[in-house]
């Protein structure tokens, strides 16, 4: 967006970092939220899904939509006035056209994920013959794929032809940019079905797989997908095939490698997990004092128990 305020210093190291994570970070969260969603319908109930959804997605989303998106607008015009390009955002035909969510679209979509899943379930419990089928024909994909030595491939394809149609990443509140939407239903739904099987992970887990995956992700298809971002559109599919590469090669080692690594519970990753949904927002630092044990964080991630302190025997 014109006129956002930055700093005219760089550094290439920090925008190699936000390259190397922008190629994976929303994918893999909208994988783990189908994952996670199925895992809350399947232990409670539809109902009790819907209303844990609502109270940690939807009200989250009405608060920030009134609240952090008008005063994150409220900055761009001071960037601009300070950047010299105030007139560039006057003349910026992205500036107009409606209330864009801005960071808060992954919440958008999220809702619309789980409007999506609801039809689903209201259509197989009307076909349950069906759904039944299609079911074990998706259960018998999903395996044989995730078995293969050739996963990431098979998984890239798809993806690839549905990145080569996202024309724009842009997304208003009442314009959700459907081909961005489907292409990331494409990680929810797959999320979903790995669900149904969550033994498939272990596939990732080794030691050898995980750590490959993130060095030829990392290594050798990041650059190679740098350098054709100067050749060639994002839309071209030589670019969006080599994306796809190093989006699923870096997801998948992350998630073996932390299946590996935290096979066992540890309390400073169950602390960073709940408060990865404020930091996404703001910042780390106010999570303790103002978030964690309030209103607020009840609302984000359900409540949670100071931890007790007990005497040392003398």
């Amino acid at each position: 967006m014109a006129g956002w305020p930055f700093d005219s210093s760089s550094s290439g190291l920090i925008l190699l970092l936000i390259a190397w994570i922008h190629a994976w970070r929303m994918q893999t969260f909208f994988l783990m939220a189908g994952f996670f969603a199925h895992l809350v319908i399947q232990r409670r109930s539809m109902r009790s899904f819907l209303k844990n959804r609502f109270q940690h997605i939807f009200i989250p989303f009405v608060l920030g939509m009134i609240i952090v998106v008008p005063l994150t607008i409220a900055v761009i015009p001071y960037g601009a006035w300070r950047t010299g390009t105030l007139d560039q955002l006057e003349n910026d035909p992205s500036s107009g056209g409606g209330l864009p969510p801005l960071h808060l679209w992954f919440l958008y979509y999220l809702l619309g994920f789980y409007l999506v899943t609801l039809a689903v379930y209201q259509i197989a419990d009307r076909l349950p013959e069906l759904a039944a089928r299609v079911l074990r024909r998706m259960d018998r994909l999903v395996r044989g794929v995730m078995e293969s030595r050739g996963r990431v491939l098979w998984l890239a394809l798809p993806t690839m032809l549905l990145r080569a149609l996202v024309s724009s990443e842009d997304v208003m509140l009442f314009g959700p940019n459907m081909m961005f939407f489907i292409y990331h239903s494409l990680f929810f739904a797959f999320g979903w079905l790995i669900f149904r099987q969550p033994a498939l992970l272990k596939t990732l887990s080794a030691r050898r797989v995980w750590l490959s995956d993130l060095l030829l992700g990392t290594l050798i298809i990041m650059p190679l997908r740098l350098i054709l971002g100067g050749a060639v559109a994002e839309q071209n599919l030589l670019y969006t095939g080599v994306y796809s590469l190093e989006t699923w090669l870096i997801m998948f080692g992350l998630i073996g490698m932390f299946d590996a690594l935290n096979s066992q519970a540890r309390g400073w990753v169950h602390y960073l997990s709940d408060a990865a949904y404020w930091v996404y927002l703001m910042l780390l630092a106010t999570y303790q004092w103002g978030v964690r044990y309030t209103l607020i964080g009840r609302l984000l991630n359900g409540p949670r128990q100071r931890a007790k302190t007990t005497a040392a025997a003398g």
